[in-house]
């Protein structure tokens, strides 16, 4: 059973736990998409739906954490980008994504936004 610190969001440990998790969702979605290249990616469906799925995940993450602990770790980066991705795509079908940007988004966006998690862990 659940104490009543770790339903809180906001507490240091919750949110190391939700850091954790955001850092896990981010390197699967990376890993999953490591041997592919743009053209791989974009003609394999049960991967993008794949990496759709721990984006949203990683999105709702992002969502939980406290108010300016995002733009502590790592101001500048499209953290508000990757939680509203998570609302268009939880709301969206999949026909309205665009794979191309997602791609993108996986390979450029997301490891610096994993490395300042990752860094984060390590000073609390």
């Amino acid at each position: 059973m659940s104490s009543d610190s770790d339903r809180t969001r906001g507490r240091p440990r919750e949110t190391r736990r939700i850091v954790e998790l955001a850092v896990t969702l981010a390197r699967r979605a990376m890993e999953r998409t490591a041997s592919d290249t743009a053209e791989t990616y974009l003609a394999n469906s049960e991967r993008q739906d794949g990496i759709v799925h721990l984006l949203v995940r990683f999105g709702e993450a992002l969502k939980a954490l406290p108010d300016g602990h995002l733009d502590a770790i790592g101001p500048g980066l499209p953290w508000k980008e990757a939680m509203r991705f998570r609302d268009l795509a939880a709301h969206w079908y999949a026909d309205g994504l665009d794979q191309v940007l997602i791609w993108r988004v996986v390979r450029l966006e997301r490891p610096p936004m994993m490395e300042a998690l990752d860094r984060s862990m390590d000073l609390g």
